[in-house]
């Protein structure tokens, strides 16, 4: 891990991760990932591998469906940074996500239900 080579290089990244929260308020989550992967290539052309980058596209992952993606990048921000509290907020949330997802995948192949099936009511309960 290395520091950025100017400061103005560093304000500039950090400019544009506030525009990925931007995109996603504004429902743009496209946009949101593609400045993100844009930014963690910057990033890591430069040396640095950031937490906060990773949470970034973690939280776009997510948001775009991409489960898998989504928790590698949180748990890749919580190994870079152990008390970078919102990627641990995150990580939760994206584990349930994921869990649900697979409570709904299961229940429909075992028993052809609709989530609002009282078995998968009580999956989702546990």
């Amino acid at each position: 891990m290395s520091l950025f080579p100017s400061f103005a290089q560093r304000d500039a990244l950090l400019s544009q991760l506030r525009q990925v929260s931007t995109h996603l308020e504004k429902g743009e989550v496209g946009e949101a990932l593609e400045l993100a992967k844009t930014v963690e290539a910057e990033c890591l052309s430069a040396g640095v591998d950031s937490a906060s980058v990773h949470w970034t596209l973690a939280i776009c992952f997510d948001y775009v469906g991409y489960l898998r993606e989504a928790l590698a990048r949180v748990l890749r921000a919580i190994e870079l940074d152990p008390l970078h509290n919102p990627a641990e907020h995150s990580l939760g949330v994206i584990v349930d996500r994921a869990r649900t997802a697979a409570i709904l995948i299961r229940c429909r192949t075992r028993c052809c239900c609709r989530p609002t099936h009282q078995r998968v009511q009580n999956e989702l309960k546990r």
